[in-house]
């Protein structure tokens, strides 16, 4: 079974903030913001094996501008010049998601005892989402200049000036995983009129998950993450979280 999803939005803006009095002037035009953002969202459902679901999605924006910024260095003053180009431009960027997911149920049947049944229910998910560093030269939506005397460098974005903005500084690959775990089990208990089996809730939810940075240069494996819940009374829970290094470090 596939199903797929898709919305395509376009959005336009300008901006002239100035005084009334001056809106007519011929330099008018330069101050003004303007921008178009364009965005498409595309999500499916896939079933595998009929048990696992798998969920992709991608994000895709764009935006069109009528002016950029560059940055120069000027020597005689050691400073940094900003100036306003105008030209059209485009800029755009991608994101890409997956997810698994399954449920998986567990049946304990005792003949013997007070406990007569417990289930344990589990539900296991996978999570990979990729994004581009779109800072890379290749793409031409940043530049580098030198912003002193001493020659250290300036990253900075065309569009940092834009209605809308643009692509993001840094790129991301990330695999992150999350255990669900849920305890119930039955209880024979003696009553005025016989006996009866009781439905209890020993763990409302246990979970485990951390995430793994497949683009960090370093500390690229999370903390595992523990949390769990459970009901001590009728109408009160108590709630547990901690956190454990990981044993072994991906590369």
């Amino acid at each position: 079974i596939y199903k797929i999803g898709m919305n395509y939005m376009v959005e336009s803006k300008s901006i002239l903030n100035r005084a009334d009095s001056l809106f007519l002037k011929p330099d008018s035009k330069n101050l003004i913001r303007s921008g178009i953002r364009h965005s498409l969202p595309i999500s499916g459902n896939i079933t595998i094996l009929k048990n696992i679901t798998f969920s992709p999605s991608v994000q895709m924006n764009a935006w069109n501008y009528f002016n950029t910024t560059q940055y120069r260095y000027d020597d005689n003053s050691s400073s940094l010049i900003k100036d306003t180009l105008q030209q059209f431009r485009t800029a755009f960027d991608a994101s890409f998601n997956g997810e698994l997911t399954t449920k998986i149920y567990g049946n304990y049947i005792f003949k013997h005892g007070k406990i007569r049944h417990v289930r344990h229910f589990v539900i296991p998910t996978l999570r990979f989402s990729y994004r581009p560093d779109f800072t890379n030269e290749t793409y031409g939506f940043y530049q580098e200049v030198q912003k002193d005397s001493l020659g250290n460098k300036l990253k900075y974005s065309i569009f940092q000036d834009g209605i809308y903005g643009g692509p993001g500084s840094a790129g991301s690959s990330l695999i992150s995983y999350n255990i669900n775990n849920n305890l119930e089990a039955k209880i024979r208990i003696k009553t005025d009129s016989g006996f009866i089996d009781r439905k209890v809730t020993l763990i409302q939810n246990f979970s485990i998950s951390g995430t793994h940075d497949l683009m960090a240069k370093e500390y690229k494996t999370s903390l595992v993450n523990l949390t769990g819940r459970t009901r001590i009374w009728k109408n009160r829970s108590e709630e547990h979280t901690s956190e454990l290094q990981s044993l072994a470090y991906l590369v």
